[in-house]
C-alpha cells in the first residue's frame, strides 16, 4: 500500500532544499506519494506551522505521515518527536508545534526519537518516517515522551472572572485575513447569553458574521457599500478571524495594512450582562 508523506517547512521554494528532501524520501520509501502542504511558513514560526498543519492533516487518509520541518534544529532541549494522533503520524522537533495539534485532542502516543547531536533534522525525520512506513511501532523508535514543549502564545486566556478572553493573532492567510487563537468553542462556552465587544486595535466589533456577506442590508447596492468593512468571523477551522469584506490585500488592503494588525498582536473580547 502506498504511503502518503506530507511536508510542511519554512524552506521556501527558491533553493534546492525541498527537492533534496523529496529525493531522500523516495530513496528511503520507494512506494510513497509526497504531498506539499506548505513551504512558505514564516521563518521559525511554530504557531503558523501548527495552524497550517492542523488545518490540513484531517483531509488525508489515516496512516499518513506528516513531516514538519520548521525551527527544526535538533538539540538536547529540542529533541525529535514522533506522535500518533487521530490516526495520523506527526514528526517534528519538540519546539511547541505538537502542542498546537493537541490543544483539543489527546495524542495516542508520543516518543522521543533516537538521534545523535549534529545529525541533520530531516535525516532523522525521514529515517523515522521510513520505519513507520514499514510498520515499526513507535515504541521501538525511541523513548516515551511524558510531556512535550508547550507555547503560551498558542492558547487564548480566559480571565478568572470569565468576563473576558485575551488572544493573539497567529496567522495571516493569502487573502489577508488575520486569524486569532480564540476558538468558537471557547467563545461559546464563556459567552453564554451575554453581550460582547471585540477590541481590535481600538476598533470595537459587536457582532460576529455567520458568513462574509452577513450584513444587515436592504438590497445588493447596500452590500456593495460594505466592501472594505472590518468584520469578525469564525473560519472553517473554528478560529476567530478578522477580515475586510471583499478587500484585495494587494490593492485595497487588509487588516494588517490598514489597521496595523500584526502577528502576536493582542485581541480582547469583553462580556457583560
Amino acid at each position: 500500500m502506498e504511503t502518503i508523506i506530507t511536508l510542511t517547512t519554512d524552506y521556501g521554494t527558491k533553493d534546492y532544499f525541498v527537492g533534496a528532501i523529496k529525493g531522500k524520501i523516495i530513496s528511503y520509501i520507494r512506494d510513497c506519494q509526497i504531498v506539499d502542504i506548505s513551504h512558505c511558513i514564516d521563518y521559525f514560526n511554530i504557531s503558523q506551522a501548527g495552524y497550517v498543519i492542523s488545518g490540513a492533516y484531517q483531509n488525508f487518509s489515516k496512516g499518513t505521515i506528516h513531516i514538519i520541518g520548521v525551527d527544526a534544529e535538533l538539540t538536547e532541549i529540542s529533541r525529535p518527536l514522533a506522535m500518533f494522533l487521530d490516526g495520523h503520524y506527526f514528526i517534528s522537533a519538540d519546539n511547541g508545534i505538537m502542542s498546537f495539534l493537541t490543544t483539543d485532542k489527546q495524542a495516542d502516543q508520543v516518543v522521543y526519537l533516537d538521534f545523535e547531536i549534529g545529525t541533520p533534522s530531516m535525516d532523522v525525520f525521514i529515517a523515522s518516517a521510513a520505519k513507520i512506513a514499514e510498520g515499526t511501532p513507535l515504541a521501538e523508535l525511541g523513548q516515551p515522551a511524558e510531556t512535550i514543549v508547550g507555547v503560551s502564545e498558542l492558547k487564548a486566556v480566559v480571565a478568572k472572572d470569565n468576563d473576558s478572553i485575551r488572544g493573539n493573532i497567529i496567522y495571516e492567510d493569502h487573502f489577508g485575513n488575520a486569524v486569532s487563537n480564540i476558538t468558537q468553542k471557547m467563545f461559546d462556552e464563556i459567552k453564554g447569553e451575554r453581550n460582547f465587544i471585540i477590541n481590535v486595535k481600538n476598533r470595537p466589533i459587536k457582532r460576529i458574521n455567520k458568513y462574509f456577506s452577513d450584513f444587515k442590508i436592504t438590497d445588493s447596492a447596500s452590500l456593495k457599500s460594505r466592501e472594505g468593512e472590518l468584520l469578525a468571523i469564525f473560519n472553517e477551522l473554528g478560529y476567530l478571524q478578522f477580515s475586510l469584506y471583499r478587500a484585495n490585500p494587494l490593492t485595497t488592503g487588509s487588516p494588517k495594512i490598514l489597521l496595523g494588525l500584526e502577528y502576536r498582536d493582542t485581541i480582547t473580547i469583553e462580556f457583560d450582562e
